[in-house]
């Protein structure tokens, strides 16, 4: 195989990359026909898991990502480990290659960054083992874990960690980007429960990274998602006690929004640590109007008080009112829509981060959600808070830098499977939402990173130390992400 000098490629060709988002198919430079066959088969022979090459009839499923969108990648093989010492097995056969390596978590990443033309996908989803410490205080979890089944792993011994939503999103990519879900505000990030991590470098090497191990590498993991810096192989988290959770919604006529965006916002800021509420402005089925929603999620026996008392903020009558309490797992679930794995969905998406909530940002919320429906945009529009027990860390202690802020909007597009026209519909829109905020956003999520914009984006003051990082465990840039750092 060519040897390609792979800094070349990301300084010269891809020099409107280099510091932003990359394509999956960005850090291959000019295809290469890779390995031959018979190394692979030795690599294989090494593994206690598999090696799934093109010519195996299981290749077509192994490449595939939760969009259908990517399914045009052409990796050289999909590595499937079952262990961390698979997992170093490959690394030190794509170092001897000089191959770049795309690992995938639970393949959910916006931009397909776990995949790509002419790398070797590292999928780790085989490794998905939960187990507890003998005080059940902490869990170490393997990194293509899925985060419904971690639940169901944990709630049968009244345990858990604070994670997001999809069911089928893989514990490593959910932590190494921060990790926000209905627990943020009392128990912080997914990544600030993490104690420390296994990790396997891009030589090969196998490392511990905790507080007194490589703390610059768990540093880094801790919200640094988005670029590779190591391949995560288990992640050891602090559990807490599950219990029953108490729900409400509460919809309202659009004539109400900015009222509704402005008692959510004092809300979020003022209420108890133990309460999350979600503002939706998602387009109603037929694209005629936006509709107005809360979604709260609280302790059990709070829904009722904290749903009058937000309601009481709004000062206007609502449209529907529901409550609920319901075991820890039932809750999990109706979260997920009802379903522990979803069928794959054509999207794309992005996001934007509000230091805070204030009559201008919340016309300028308004405008974006009505343009969607001027332009027949599928939308959903999802404002979740970043305060209560986010906040308790400093901006500059992980890699995650929004620790000061108010809100974070996601701008999320459902699509017709493998429909141009509709994608770049959505994507103009997204292209305006970010203009219309302009300067009252702070940047993105990298849990949500989309095209077209730079690292500076999503980690703000930290991305100088993540330049230096990623530089010293990864100097060859051969570890595949989302954001070139």
């Amino acid at each position: 195989m060519a040897n390609i000098d792979r800094r070349h490629v990301l300084t010269g060709s891809l020099g409107s990359l280099a510091l932003g988002w990359v394509a999956p198919s960005a850090f291959a430079g000019n295809p290469l026909s890779g390995p031959p066959a018979t190394a692979w088969a030795a690599l294989d022979a090494r593994m206690t898991g598999s090696v799934v090459l093109p010519t195996n009839s299981a290749y077509t499923t192994a490449k595939q990502l939760y969009n259908p969108r990517w399914d045009s990648k052409l990796p050289l093989a999909v590595v499937k480990p079952l262990n961390v010492a698979d997992v170093q097995q490959a690394m030190t056969f794509s170092a001897d290659n000089n191959l770049i390596v795309a690992p995938r978590s639970g393949g959910h990443c916006y931009v397909g960054s776990s995949t790509g033309d002419d790398v070797m996908v590292l999928d780790l989803r085989g490794i998905k083992a939960v187990k507890l410490n003998s005080t059940k205080t902490k869990a170490t979890i393997g990194a293509g874990a899925g985060l419904y089944n971690v639940h169901v792993a944990l709630n049968k011994v009244g345990r858990t960690i604070p994670t997001g939503t999809c069911p089928t999103v893989g514990t490593a990519g959910l932590t190494l980007g921060g990790g926000i879900g209905p627990e943020v505000r009392g128990k912080g990030a997914t990544c600030d429960r993490l104690v420390s991590a296994t990790c396997v470098l891009a030589d090969g090497r196998k490392v511990i990274a905790s507080a007194t191990q490589n703390a610059d590498l768990f540093w880094a993991l801790r919200g640094g998602g988005g670029a590779q810096i190591a391949v995560v192989t288990d992640l050891t988290y602090l559990t807490h006690a599950t219990t029953d959770l108490g729900q409400f919604r509460l919809s309202y006529p659009v004539s109400a929004a900015a009222k509704v965006i402005a008692a959510w916002a004092a809300y979020s800021q003022s209420s108890h640590n133990t309460t999350k509420v979600t503002l939706s402005l998602n387009a109603n089925p037929t694209k005629t109007a936006f509709m107005v929603r809360m979604h709260g999620v609280t302790a059990p026996g709070d829904q009722d008080v904290d749903c009058n008392a937000l309601h009481a903020m709004v000062g206007v009558p609502y449209l529907k009112r529901e409550t609920k309490v319901d075991t820890y797992m039932n809750t999990v679930l109706e979260i997920a829509n009802g379903d522990p794995t979803p069928p794959r969905r054509d999207f794309t998406a992005g996001s934007d981060v509000l230091s805070s909530v204030t009559a201008a940002s919340a016309t300028a919320l308004i405008d974006v959600v009505s343009e969607g429906i001027r332009r027949k945009v599928n939308f959903q529009t999802l404002i979740g808070p970043l305060t209560g027990q986010l906040q308790a860390v400093s901006a500059t202690a992980t890699a995650f830098p929004y620790r000061n802020h108010a809100a974070l909007i996601q701008w999320f597009c459902p699509l017709p499977v493998g429909s141009s026209t509709a994608y770049a519909a959505a994507r103009s829109w997204i292209g305006y939402a970010h203009t219309r905020m302009g300067s009252m956003s702070a940047g993105g999520f990298v849990n949500y990173v989309e095209p077209g914009r730079t690292s500076s984006d999503y980690f703000g003051p930290n991305l100088a130390r993540l330049r230096s990082i990623k530089a010293s465990y990864d100097p060859g840039n051969r570890l595949q992400g989302s954001l070139e750092y």
